[in-house]
This record gives structure tokens, sequence and C-alpha cells, in this order.
């Protein structure tokens, strides 16, 4: 709990029969993208991409990304429904 970074697990699935490695480079792409995502590169902060599972339509991810101090400070910009 010293650091100012904070990491978040944000679910999400695609269809079955999707290219699991097209999907983990599609996720990371995208949260690359987003401001309040941390560029490090840094092996210990660097956004993952994990399957998860076999749900009833579709494969299951977890996009694992470390968000930035300004982010942290105000969580509410980040997460959205």
């Amino acid at each position: 709990m010293y650091e100012s970074f904070r990491r978040v697990h944000i679910p999400f699935g695609v269809a079955y029969g999707s290219d699991k490695d097209e999907v983990k480079l599609a996720a990371l792409e995208a949260a690359d993208a987003v401001d309040y995502t941390l560029k490090s590169t840094n092996d210990k902060h660097k956004a993952q991409v994990w399957m998860t599972g076999f749900g009833d339509s579709s494969l299951n991810f977890e996009l694992i990304v470390w968000l930035t101090p300004a982010a942290v400070k105000l969580p509410g910009r980040v997460i959205a429904t």
C-alpha cells in the first residue's frame, strides 16, 4: 500500500471461436489508449490479459491494468457502467 499505483481487474467475454491472441492484443491496445492506464515498461506494472474460464456463451477474460496516481485519487472517473 506504499505505492501510489493501484491495480484493477476488468472482466470481459468474447464469443467462442475468437482467436485468443487477437483478443489479448486488442485488450492491451485498448488499455494503452486510456489516459488513466499506467504506461510502464516495468514488468511489475505492465498490463496483462488472463483467460479466466468458459461461460455459457463466451470465453471469459480479465484485463489487469495499473492506474496512474491521478486515477487512484479519482476512482469515479475510471469506473464506468
